[in-house]
């Protein structure tokens, strides 16, 4: 049975006319054509969603039960679209040669949809000024549009069961996704503003607080803190935003919003009237906005349980549905057909999917315990991941070591081969190596940013002083445990990830020379040997040390200096700024420490004062390779004699920075098949 929408007269009289259009089911071969390329990118997937799933059946076989190759949904989903009613309805003639995809917000009992005609299911679910600016989306009358309240079925469930699961196909195969922002209104002068400014982007002095305003009404949108709304962004090919007007909606693609966040950053931020929550949420808002964007071009790769993380910071009341937004978001060709209790449980699926997938991030956790069962003195082995785990995604996600020194997981405990530290020596850094460090930062803040791209993390302007005195101080740890490890080390550092050098150097613009020379004055100031040293180094090796301390001060976003910086000042600061929960026993990680592993490697690691004392430092061998070097993959063991046999208590992970593999050797002695469980 079709259902048709007829197209609401709008209030413009400059608008379109336009056909009724109506709901037609497109034939099996007609979707298959127009779902081509995304089903061809889903059966190169296979592979690696099989090797998942058989990894899932040796962890957790009941768990791995719960999921299906996503294959049989697709073939089973029906395909509808709303076409003009001057078309050929008939099943096996109608032609689609494309269709557009809706991305929008429903707003409640009482939003105004077009011609007023009621609930979603009965008619248009946007207003009627939206309709106009959809239909103007098309290339032509008959290409297809594409709308959830309307293409599924809402009232089958299996209809929407299957269709969910094929919403991947369904937006990556759309030629473009329109983005309604409905609770954005904007004004016909703010409208010729937009316009005018969009020819150029050099917007006069007077101008800044208008588009600021503009842009903190866009990033405010209910759009932004959804989850379905992440899942259809994050999907899509080609985006572009729909905002209500006076007259038309005003139209705005996704280099628009990039040129208005960057003509507005730094007004934004200096905006006494604006609180640091309001500024936080822009931020927040702009990076789930151009996340996705800066990975289809090769701009970041991140963890999969990153990615999921992400998804449980926006809204959606079915947990079911996190977790299929969150695999189709991965990638992964599977469905799930279970059922799920509670948000720990679904946290707790989307751990082992990803561990399954050979990421090794979650073994690196350190925030709340999922207690999943919620049972009284019984926790969970597994912590969820937090803000600072937006680990070093130019090295590459931190993958797997090897999934076989896993051996056995359950909610309770995991059973995995370690790699025992305690032969390794840990040490502060000399004098001579502070001196150098606190040279060197001294430079750094008097120098004139201006002209390039970063600056330190401990010199943001968002900063308040406590939490940039505690940024300047760990930095300078860092900074001298660098100089301790010496100059060798970090050319071994950089050599070891020629992926990380290459994108450290395409982000250091013009201040290479510049700090070239800093880092020559901070060693000259000691006239010691170490700079006639600097002299001797060739070039490619000079370059390779400038990259390290590039790396460790100034990727904001990637960097190892920002991820023990986040850590130390979240806890130095617990006012609003601080965002990110943490344990009890891990509120003073503020110190920066050296640690010989053996084999002419050494390391950075960054851990509580007094945690060497308290127990064993031991590495799982599945977290030993480079790509590891920026999750908490330090964890320290609880060595008292009581344990159960080969039963250890985990009583903290920290932040350990090498990138070079990590090997058994002298100092560093692997321990088979222990049995980790949290402290109670």
């Amino acid at each position: 049975m079709q259902t048709h929408y007829p197209v609401p007269t709008g209030p413009n009289s400059e608008q379109k006319s336009f056909l009724p259009l109506t709901l037609i089911e497109v034939s099996h071969a007609q979707k298959l054509e127009l779902l081509e390329r995304s089903s061809a990118a889903s059966q190169e997937a296979l592979p690696r969603t099989q090797e998942m799933l058989a990894r899932l059946r040796e962890f957790q076989p009941s768990m791995a039960q719960m999921f299906q190759i996503k294959d049989i949904s697709i073939s089973q989903a029906p395909l509808r679209l709303l076409c003009e009613s001057s078309k050929q309805l008939q099943l096996d003639s109608t032609k689609v040669g494309s269709y557009i995809a809706l991305s929008y917000c429903w707003h409640g009992p009482d939003w105004i949809v077009a011609d007023c005609l009621g609930r979603p299911e009965t008619g248009w679910p946007i207003s009627t000024a939206m309709v106009h600016g959809l239909l103007n989306q098309r290339e032509s009358s008959d290409e297809g549009v594409w709308i959830d309240q309307c293409c599924i079925n809402q009232r089958d469930p299996l209809d929407k069961q299957l269709i969910i699961g094929s919403m991947d196909l369904i937006y990556r195969s759309a030629r473009k996704v329109v983005v309604l922002l409905e609770d954005v209104s904007i004004s016909e002068a703010e409208e010729v503003l937009l316009q005018e400014v969009r020819v150029q982007w050099k917007p006069q002095k007077e101008d800044l607080d208008v588009l600021a305003r503009i842009l903190i009404r866009i990033l405010s949108a209910r759009w932004f803190q959804r989850a379905w709304c992440s899942h259809e962004l994050q999907l899509s090919n080609d985006v572009v935003l729909l905002l209500p007007a006076e007259n038309n909606p005003v139209e705005l693609s996704t280099d628009d919003v990039e040129e208005l966040y960057s003509v507005t950053k730094n007004y934004i931020e200096r905006d006494e009237d604006l609180g640091p929550l309001m500024v936080d949420g822009v931020y927040r808002s702009y990076d789930f906005f151009t996340r996705p964007l800066e990975q289809k071009v090769g701009l970041r790769g991140r963890s999969l349980i990153c990615e999921f993380s992400d998804i449980f910071q926006l809204a959606c009341s079915i947990q079911s549905d996190i977790l299929g937004i969150a695999i189709n978001i991965s990638g992964l060709q599977v469905y799930f057909t279970g059922q799920i209790r509670s948000p720990n449980e679904c946290r707790w699926f989307l751990a082992m999917v990803a561990l399954s997938a050979g990421d090794a991030t979650v073994l690196g956790g350190a925030d709340e315990v999922l207690r999943v069962e919620d049972l009284p003195g019984t926790p969970s082995w597994l912590n969820w991941v937090n803000d600072s785990e937006n680990i070093m995604t130019r090295v590459g996600y931190s993958k797997l070591q090897d999934p076989t020194c896993i051996k056995s997981i359950d909610q309770y405990q995991i059973t995995l081969d370690l790699l025992d530290l305690t032969y390794s020596d840990f040490r502060v850094p000399s004098c001579k190596s502070f001196r150098w460090a606190h040279s060197l930062v001294g430079l750094l803040s008097k120098a004139d940013f201006n002209d390039f791209g970063d600056q330190p993390y401990w010199m943001s302007p968002g900063l308040d002083p406590i939490e940039a005195s505690a940024a300047r101080r760990l930095t300078v740890e860092i900074l001298a445990c660098s100089f301790e490890c010496g100059f060798d080390w970090m050319v071994k550092q950089m050599s070891s990830a020629p992926n990380l050098a290459e994108n450290v150097q395409g982000s250091m613009g013009d201040f290479e020379s510049t700090f070239w020379l800093m880092l020559e004055e901070s060693v000259l100031i000691e006239n010691s040997p170490e700079s006639s040293y600097l002299d001797q180094l060739d070039n490619n090796n000079k370059d390779l040390v400038l990259l390290y301390l590039y790396f460790v001060l100034f990727e904001s976003l990637f960097g190892y200096g920002r991820i023990l910086l986040l850590a130390a000042t979240a806890r130095a600061s617990p006012g609003e700024h601080n965002q990110v929960p943490v344990q009890e026993d891990d509120q003073n990680l503020t110190q920066c420490m050296c640690l010989d592993i053996g084999s002419g490697n050494k390391a950075l690691v960054a851990v509580s004062s007094g945690i060497v004392e308290q127990g064993v430092p031991s590495m799982p061998v599945a977290l030993s390779n480079g790509s590891c070097a920026g999750i908490r993959r330090l964890w320290f063991i609880d060595s008292s004699p009581d344990d159960e046999d080969n039963v250890k208590i985990l009583i903290g992970k920290y932040y350990m920075f090498t990138l070079m593999p990590i090997e058994e050797n002298a100092k560093v002695i692997k321990r088979r098949d222990q049995i980790i469980r949290q402290r109670m």
